[in-house]
């Protein structure tokens, strides 16, 4: 969603969010194309995906204990 916030004032779109998301992954789709950019770039936003999943504990929560 971050790349297609930042091309939607350059395109002169305004658009919800989901469209921006869909904008946003087909533009990093496209730049996993070119030879060399594009695997160092598919390996960059791939870490950050897994680092967002490890820093949510993959959406789970850990039970709160109560101290009484």
């Amino acid at each position: 969603m971050l790349a297609g916030r930042w091309l939607a004032p350059y395109l002169k779109l305004e658009a919800a969010d989901m469209a921006l998301a869909l904008l946003g992954l087909v533009v990093l789709a496209l730049v996993s194309f070119l030879p060399v950019i594009g695997g160092l770039a598919s390996l960059f936003y791939g870490l950050v995906g897994f680092g967002a999943a490890i820093w949510s504990r993959l959406g789970t929560q850990l039970p709160v204990m109560n101290k009484e």
